[in-house]
């Protein structure tokens, strides 16, 4: 079971062009889903880059997209299930919902659940800058 990326926008809501070629392997789930998501890509050194994200955001040129997918391809990695079916989830908490969403099996070549955290939130927030990113979702 996969998710529909129907459009893709910035943190800020400004719409992100159809440059994604490596994500059009998502396709409608059934029942459908709607997910909390980041597309991001990975630097050399296995974190996420927003620099190495930079040039894809605005390209418009299918051969310079194409091009980028190979070089710097995107992955897109979801952390919250929000609504299944016809049925909001919101109103469950967190653990609840990272278990369905562990069990519909959102997984593919560009695209996968975020990796589950343990400990305590401070700690992980200062490992987290620690290795240089720029928070926790």
């Amino acid at each position: 079971m996969t998710a529909h990326v129907r459009q893709s926008c910035s943190l800020n809501g400004n719409d992100i062009p159809g440059g994604w070629p490596e994500l059009a392997g998502l396709a409608p789930a059934h029942p459908g889903v709607v997910v909390d998501d980041e597309i991001v890509v990975f630097g050399p050194n296995g974190l996420p880059s927003f620099s190495a994200m930079q040039p894809r955001i605005h390209q418009r040129n299918p051969a310079a997209v194409q091009a980028l997918a190979t070089t710097s391809p995107a992955t897109y990695v979801i952390f919250d299930l929000l609504h299944i079916g016809g049925r909001s989830l919101i109103q469950l908490p967190y653990q609840q919902r990272r278990a369905l969403l562990e069990q519909i099996g959102l997984q593919g070549p560009h695209w996968r659940i975020s990796p589950r955290l343990t400990g305590r939130g401070a700690d992980m927030l200062a490992e987290s800058a620690r290795v240089g990113l720029e928070g926790l979702l």
